[in-house]
């Protein structure tokens, strides 16, 4: 269940995802933590990886972009990585797909603009092993909660709750220098269900990071692709660029894989395609629908407790990736 609550009112209203149901094995939200997806991976590409043979390759550092031929033409792309040798080391390959983050190196020797503008203000991020009683009943799995002095989303995770708080720019002084200025408001916003002292004595680990709204202007230069935060970084509200990365880096990794048969001639315009596709799709779907949530639109406002259809459609497709990966998990054993 997602819940929105306007506080100190106390109105709330509920979106079941059972409606979800015929859609899906899995009509329910999964905060999939990166720890948790990077090991998955793992253990996938090393099942994949022929005997001998790494399916990582740790501790190389991207120095430098060598030929990177146009997409037509069958020469490998070359990349020069620095790792444990004294000289760096050339690498080949068919295509070289840049998912280094929003300082992305690859980027950056392709000399693609990162187009938009960076937020104000950080975000804080809170966790902790348990609320006030009190408090954590009034909270689903997933909870978006408005409050005159600001807005906070809570998620329960596996061993904790993470509470997400966005301190405006006049307070991030006092966010940032120590816990105090998070547990006042926290005893500010949930003041009608428990005292402060109920806040006071929990443990709480914190951290901060900021965000910004940009993207490139292309997804491919050459035989050279981005993707992820590579390619566009977003505020957070409702996990919409982490969820687009997943999407976008499925869809290319089976582009790849339905056009590699044969002479591989028609590889180039099945990713030029691709890339077209995802840029679209990053302009239309992902930036503009970010910045609605960041100018306080509210994504859920469907009434009568029934999703809003293009946010169902997110939670369907986020739902239908875990429908695949669950199958490649059975065809693997």
């Amino acid at each position: 269940m997602l819940r929105h609550l306007e506080l100190p009112s106390g109105q709330r209203r509920d979106h079941s995802f059972a409606g979800l149901k015929s859609h899906t094995q899995h009509p329910f939200r999964l905060h999939l933590e990166q720890h948790w997806l990077c090991q998955l991976l793992l253990e996938r590409l090393n099942q994949l990886q022929p005997a001998g043979q790494p399916a990582v390759l740790w501790g190389q550092e991207l120095m430098a972009l060598g030929n990177n031929p146009a997409p037509n033409r069958r020469e490998p792309i070359e990349v020069w990585v620095m790792g444990k040798a004294p000289q760096p080391q050339k690498l080949t390959a068919r295509w070289l797909v840049a998912a280094d983050g929003a300082h992305s190196t690859v980027r950056q020797l392709l000399q693609l603009p990162f187009e938009g503008h960076d937020l104000p203000a950080p975000v804080l991020r809170l966790m902790l092993a348990r609320l006030p009683e009190a408090v954590e009943e009034q909270l689903a799995g997933l909870t978006y909660i408005r409050h005159p002095l600001g807005t906070l989303s809570a998620l329960r995770m596996r061993a904790d709750w993470r509470l997400i708080l966005r301190p405006t720019a006049a307070e991030v002084e006092p966010a940032l220098a120590d816990e105090q200025w998070a547990r006042q408001r926290l005893i500010q916003i949930f003041s009608s269900y428990c005292e402060s002292s109920a806040w006071q004595s929990l443990p709480m680990a914190r951290d901060h990071y900021r965000i910004g709204q940009r993207c490139v202007s292309v997804r491919q230069k050459g035989r050279c692709l981005l993707i992820g935060d590579a390619a566009h970084i977003t505020n957070t509200r409702g996990g919409l660029n982490m969820n687009f990365g997943l999407l976008e880096g499925l869809d290319l990794a089976e582009t790849l894989a339905r056009s590699s048969h044969g002479d591989g001639t028609d590889q180039p315009l099945a990713v030029e395609a691709w890339a077209v596709l995802w840029q679209e799709r990053t302009h239309s779907v992902l930036m503009a629908r970010t910045s609605q949530l960041l100018n306080g639109s509210n994504p859920l406002a469907g009434g009568h407790g029934e999703l809003r259809p293009d946010y169902a459609s997110k939670l369907l497709r986020q739902a239908c990736l875990l429908d695949l990966i669950a199958a490649r998990e059975r065809d693997a054993t």
